[in-house]
């Protein structure tokens, strides 16, 4: 049996035979769609994991949109402007420890404090705009992920700059997912895939011997793919700006932000996906990429632990696959995007192996 699962960013590709149980289920939230499927060795198993992972996402929502005014992480943007301000909830206070974590990691190149510059694009709320140079100046005053402060013994958060406001779109999805993924291991489960946005995490196998795959989009051709990665146990998240852009005066502003320029990311990488053992590591990571260009990319893979990348690198004669040679065994590109980059496809990104 084979079928493919339309997405924005990725395509879920699962081949083998029917399973004793298979729920599949797709609905909204998080201002996109999710998918899961659930393989289970029996009905009730499976309708209860599905329920829990739906019912993870939705808490996360709930606590990390910055769309929602009532939502933690509103309420945190407040408090934290005035001292330090306890985070009540568990998940919240350690998804905004991870994103400071990770951009003091890929120094500013993933950063939670892009709130006021997304306001300032109009990506939140939704009116495009190019802002003037006062307006881009202030905004960047009120960005830096260093003007953040976490007290672990307290479990709280404090702003250094009044005017600062966390942005967690760069990394909720994925720890909503990784949320969600925990309850892989409850009883009557076998095996399952979850998908929020294009943020993926595998768990187990579909059938024996067989990985679950999922299909890369190509970020060029909307019903195209880039090619096939196989993930067992592992997550894999994209970050481009085919969904989420706007062309003004012939130039194209896309939503991944450079805090440190104020100004949409503009490098060399069109598309970056990231494969971790951590959906919220693959989203952050994913982020950086993009900002980073391919030879900061290079270089934090070096010093990673079990991060492979697949990234799409605008080359001088046109756009490279540069792909981690340990996936050399686990990523299969297409036959089409590869005619349509003129085969340069290259396995020479760190890691060799993955250890």
């Amino acid at each position: 049996m084979k079928y493919s699962l339309a997405v924005a960013g990725l395509v879920l590709m699962l081949v083998g035979c029917a399973e004793p149980v298979r729920l599949e289920r797709r609905w909204t939230v998080m201002g996109t769609y999710a998918q899961a499927e659930i393989n289970a060795f029996d009905a009730k198993s499976a309708e209860r994991m599905m329920e829990r992972v739906r019912s993870a996402c939705e808490r996360v929502d709930a606590e990390m949109s910055n769309w929602k005014q009532d939502s933690m992480l509103n309420q945190v943007n407040r408090d934290a402007r005035k001292g330090a301000a306890p985070v009540s909830s568990a998940d919240l206070y350690r998804c905004i420890r991870l994103a400071y974590e990770f951009a003091k990691n890929t120094e500013g190149a993933f950063d939670p404090t892009v709130g006021r510059l997304m306001q300032a694009y109009g990506f939140r709320p939704v009116r495009p705009r190019v802002p003037n140079e006062v307006e881009l100046a202030a905004a960047m005053d009120h960005s830096g992920w260093d003007k953040i402060q976490i007290f672990p013994e307290t479990r709280s958060v404090r702003f250094l700059d009044p005017g600062l406001e966390l942005d967690l779109g760069g990394i909720a999805k994925g720890y909503a997912v990784d949320v969600a993924a925990r309850n892989f291991a409850l009883p009557g489960i076998r095996s399952g895939i979850i998908d929020l946005g294009g943020t993926v995490y595998a768990w187990g196998v579909p059938e024996p011997d067989l990985a679950w795959q999922v299909v890369i989009r190509d970020p060029g051709l909307p019903d195209g793919n880039t090619g096939i990665v196989l993930l067992q146990d592992r997550a894999v998240a994209t970050s481009a700006i085919y969904e989420n852009s706007f062309t003004v005066d012939g130039v194209t502003y896309g939503h991944i932000l450079d805090s440190r320029t104020g100004r949409p990311a503009d490098t060399d990488i069109i598309a970056a996906s990231v494969i971790s053992d951590s959906a919220a590591e693959a989203d952050a990571l994913s982020t950086a990429f993009f900002v980073a260009g391919s030879q900061g990319a290079a270089a934090m893979l070096q010093r990673a632990r079990r991060i492979e990348a697949i990234l799409l690198v605008e080359g001088d004669e046109g756009p490279v696959l540069m792909v981690s040679g340990s996936l050399r065994n686990r990523f299969t590109v297409d036959p089409g995007f590869a005619a349509r980059i003129g085969g340069r496809v290259r396995f020479i990104l760190p890691p060799t192996t993955l250890e």
